[in-house]
């Protein structure tokens, strides 16, 4: 009847054919629910993502839907109260004041918000903000991810978690055994030679292609494999005297044990040369560089980075993210931009080149900047995303003729914002003369510029990390210097010395330093009403405000500062004030001096003021009149051009 009416049970122990179940000395059951010790959404998560990789990794494919959508949704612990999210109708706030927010709202209020500080994004409002016992949860409904603040106990519990699963399970991949050694031979027996192409060749069905596993995962069409197998056949005499012909291509072929693959993917976070994934198999082209140490020495680039990077705490930065990268080459990390003021011959150029050696010239691919800011003739081709561990621009110029230098840089740092990702992420892909894929880009950025203004720069940017270089050096330096790199002892010596590098205090998923570099960046991307606008939300004597106040305290400051704005200045000002401030929860519109006004936060208020109304219209007022004639300085002039 269990069956019937849907019901589940459950039995502990084992069961064979001659053993009845049996309840062992320490059972569920002998606890009270209540005394059970709880399970965070991390650990139950965790064992999630446990069996679905063990699962997978064994071939099996799951068949039913996880409800909600195709993949259902999946937790992330990423959180910090420092984030900042652009929040519908109440501007950019943190994650902290999202939560003391949400805490003075009604129960079951939900706000919406853009998740760009989570995932690069064209703008939507595809965040939706509640309280989850308590905590601030971000659901993306782009990706299907559910967003929760990252703590101490969570981590300690998954840390822990983890220890148990790979004590219990010490082999959740199963990586195939190597051949060690795939020669063939046409003098040897034919069945020899097809039980080492069994092993060495598989069948890419997305590419139709023959994948060689055993020479650096080369491929071959079909026909060319054949002609390339030519010598390996065996003749026999038929019954009738004619001769039979049995080709290794055509047996291997027809063998139902060939190594048959989906796709061919390069793919750090994977097992090595198969990994099963979405139900099926792929080749992971990957093959991390080895370096060996003996007879090396590390002195001469470690103080070619000191003189490139004479800040120390930017030079230690720079070191934890590229010793983190050696590490996790699956982690992108943020974009480094590295500045040198009107000067060349610092060394940016040499440590593309000492990169390349440490990861290897198939995975560090240098571009121009055009290609990476989606601007030059070529640029809707990205497949350079997947085929990199690093993506090096040697340098950071303008290269658009149709609008203005500001404008440029603008749109540069809005197409880097889909480019760059501190996490690895799919991607869809576009190469020429193939038919378009979605792939993984795990691409580090890397650009050089002489230009303190390359990229117009948000403050609440958490993508790049800015770096000030040092003087440039001689170029019998630089001579010393690529002698030195040419001995791949050397070079693994330097690998040595990173694989030391301590990380402690190293995320590559927060946001870097401010450094006085991007500090410069940001300034230098700055309008003069952008300016006027951070004066006036700086200097604000009340945490309460109007538009009509706002617009007001902006003419005193294009009186005051100088400042040129265009015409129409009102509407971007406005626009202005709605990004700077927030909507005040509960009532926020206010009659005052018998009309009503719509009130917003501009400062951290309270909860006894926002209660009250007679203490909220006397916040406001603290910020000036609400009206008053119009007055110009004189000098209301069009933008100059950038």
């Amino acid at each position: 009847r269990s069956s019937d009416l849907g019901c589940q049970f459950a039995a502990y122990g084992q069961r064979d054919a001659n053993t009845a179940y049996h309840w062992p000395a320490e059972s569920l059951v002998d606890h009270a629910y209540m005394d059970l010790p709880e399970i965070t959404k991390a650990q139950a998560d965790a064992v999630k993502d446990f069996a679905i990789t063990f699962f997978e990794q064994r071939g099996l494919e799951r068949r039913s839907p996880a409800g909600g959508t195709d993949s259902g949704y999946t937790h992330a612990y990423d959180l910090t109260p420092d984030m900042v999210f652009d929040v519908h109708d109440m501007g950019e706030m943190s994650v902290a004041e999202i939560g003391e927010a949400l805490r003075l709202a009604p129960e079951g209020e939900v706000l919406r918000c853009k998740v760009d500080a989570l995932r690069p994004t064209t703008g939507s409002w595809a965040g939706m903000i509640s309280l989850v016992d308590g905590d601030v949860c971000i659901s993306d409904h782009g990706t299907y991810t559910s967003h929760f603040p990252e703590g101490s106990d969570a981590t300690a519990a998954l840390e822990k978690l983890g220890a148990l699963l790979a004590e219990r399970f010490p082999q959740i991949g199963i990586e195939p055994e190597p051949i060690v050694d795939f020669t063939m031979d046409a003098a040897r027996p034919l069945d020899e030679n097809l039980a080492v192409a069994l092993q060495r060749y598989a069948w890419v069905m997305n590419d139709g292609l023959v994948c060689d596993l055993g020479a650096g995962f080369m491929t071959h069409k079909f026909r060319d494999f054949q002609h390339g197998m030519g010598p390996f056949r065996e003749v026999k005499r038929g019954p009738r005297g004619g001769e039979e012909v049995s080709r290794l291509s055509d047996l291997w072929l027809d063998d139902p044990t060939r190594i048959t693959v989906n796709t061919m993917q390069m793919r750090p976070d994977q097992i090595r040369p198969i990994f099963f994934e979405d139900g099926h198999r792929h080749i992971n082209t990957y093959l991390p560089k080895e370096h060996d140490a003996a007879g090396g020495d590390a002195t001469t680039g470690l103080e070619m980075l000191r003189n490139l990077l004479p800040i120390e705490a930017e030079r230690t930065f720079f070191m934890q993210w590229l010793a983190y990268k050696l590490a996790n080459p699956h982690v992108p990390g943020p974009a480094i931009i590295m500045v040198a003021r009107d000067s060349y011959g610092t060394g940016r150029g040499s440590l593309i080149a000492l990169m390349t050696d440490i990861f290897g010239d198939s995975y560090v691919t240098p571009i121009d900047f055009a290609t990476l800011t989606g601007q030059g003739h070529q640029s809707q081709y990205n497949e350079w995303m997947v085929d990199s561990l690093i993506v090096a621009v040697d340098e950071a110029q303008e290269v658009s003729q149709h609008v203005n230098r500001w404008q440029a840089r603008t749109n540069a740092y809005e197409h880097l914002k889909g480019v760059v990702d501190p996490s690895g992420r799919g991607i869809h892909i576009k190469r020429k003369t193939v038919k378009n894929f979605k792939g993984h880009t795990y691409a580090s950025i890397f650009i050089a510029t002489n230009h303190s203004d390359a990229l117009v720069i948000p403050p609440n940017d958490r993508r790049f990390a800015v770096l000030e270089n040092g003087a440039p050096l001689s170029g019998e330096y630089w001579t010393h210097f690529h002698a030195w790199r040419a001995s791949r002892a050397n070079v693994a010596a330097f690998v040595a010395e990173l694989h030391k590098v301590d990380l402690t205090g190293y995320n590559p998923y927060v946001a870097p330093p401010m450094t006085a570099s991007k500090a410069d960046m940001i300034d230098a991307g700055l309008s003069d009403i952008d300016r006027a606008a951070d004066l006036v939300m700086a200097t604000l004597p009340g945490a309460l405000l109007t538009r009509e106040q706002f617009l007001l305290r902006m003419e005193d400051t294009i009186i005051a500062e100088g400042y040129e704005f265009p015409e129409d200045w009102h509407r971007a000002a406005e626009r202005i004030y709605l990004r700077k401030t927030r909507r005040m929860i509960g009532k926020d519109r206010i009659r005052i001096d018998g009309k009503p006004r719509v009130v917003r936060m501009a400062k951290q208020l309270s909860v006894d003021i926002v209660q009250d109304e007679a203490a909220v219209i006397n916040e406001v007022m603290r910020n000036g009149p609400l009206a008053r004639p119009i007055r110009s300085s004189g000098s209301v002039v069009a933008f100059p051009s950038r």
